[in-house]
């Protein structure tokens, strides 16, 4: 396995990365994994040359190789499979961009719907009124490796091997739990974005069945963990009155531009806290670096910036 940065070539940028001497095969790299220890590099296992790919060169026609190799593999292997599942996750923050821009969570407008189970299932469920569609759970990370990070944050001694088996308990748990909460036929009511019933296929949804909000407790039961990017403007329906509240104000402190009905206090001058909380949306974006403010927003002036 040939692994190197950039043009894979030339130079050694890493050399100013943190730790850039444990991000290639070698004995820093060994060190970090003592498991590897006398063995050549090109005879790693599969998931450590995903690792290290996925490290210094994710967009490399080698990575994507060992992705589906791996993919392939984790299938019948709890524990690689939550290996494989933090690897992907690292790729997806590294390749989103460094300016934070954000969908609203509080602010923009949604539907709420009602249907009654078809089937139901970790990947979200479906409906007999809508068919074609799937209503994924929003704002709740189920995966192999959400369901690891939501079991070591009550255990963190756990070894390798516990893990994969408190995976494997929690993953038939949730299993059961849907079976007897969203069984076929039950009622449920659900909140989506503005329109997406009518024109998405996978469409993000908090849903709500016999009095209980199942996203919720799915996050409460340990059977996954919150993740904010999983969620949009539905997403407000996991929370009461208060966080409501504070979210909509932090959005229209925020989300500049981009309705003075929705946004009454875009107009308040805001200097400090646009450089210390990056979090617009596109459009807010737009307008602060390219109509009302700057790319470079200095300190020693606030004012003109």
């Amino acid at each position: 396995m040939q692994v190197c940065c950039f043009s894979l070539r030339k130079g050694d940028p890493c050399i100013k990365v943190d730790q850039g001497y444990a991000r290639l095969p070698g004995a820093g790299y060994k060190a970090l994994h003592p498991e590897l220890k006398g063995t050549n590099p090109e005879d790693y296992p599969n998931i450590h040359k995903l690792a290290i790919l996925a490290d210094v060169a994710p967009y490399s026609r080698e990575y994507n190789t060992y992705r589906q190799k791996v993919g392939k593999e984790a299938q019948d292997s709890t524990g690689l499979k939550i290996e494989y599942e933090k690897i992907l996750n690292r790729v997806k923050q590294t390749r989103e961009s460094i300016i934070k821009m954000n969908d609203r969570h509080f602010t923009a407008p949604v539907d709420e719907i009602f249907g009654t189970v078809n089937t139901a299932d970790a990947g979200g469920i479906t409906l007999n009124e809508y068919p074609g569609r799937k209503f994924q759970f929003s704002s709740v990370g189920l995966s192999a490796a959400d369901m690891s990070a939501a079991a070591l944050g009550e255990h963190n001694d756990m070894t390798r091997s516990e893990l994969a088996e408190e995976v494997d308990r929690r993953h038939g748990a949730l299993n059961q739990y849907l079976a007897d909460h969203l069984a076929e036929g039950t009622s449920i009511r659900a909140v989506v974005p503005r329109g997406a019933a009518d024109s998405s296929e996978q469409i993000r949804a908090v849903v709500l069945a016999d009095g209980e909000n199942v996203n919720r407790e799915l996050i409460d039961q340990g059977y996954g963990q919150y993740r904010e990017d999983l969620g949009g403007a539905e997403a407000r329906a996991m929370h009461g009155s208060l966080g409501k509240a504070m979210g909509t104000a932090a959005e229209a402190l925020s989300f500049e531009g981009d309705s003075s009905f929705l946004n009454p206090l875009r107009y308040i001058p805001s200097p400090a806290h646009t450089k210390l909380w990056q979090e617009r949306t596109p459009l807010s974006q737009y307008i602060n670096n390219e109509v009302t403010g700057t790319r470079m927003r200095r300190w020693e002036r606030p004012i003109h910036d």
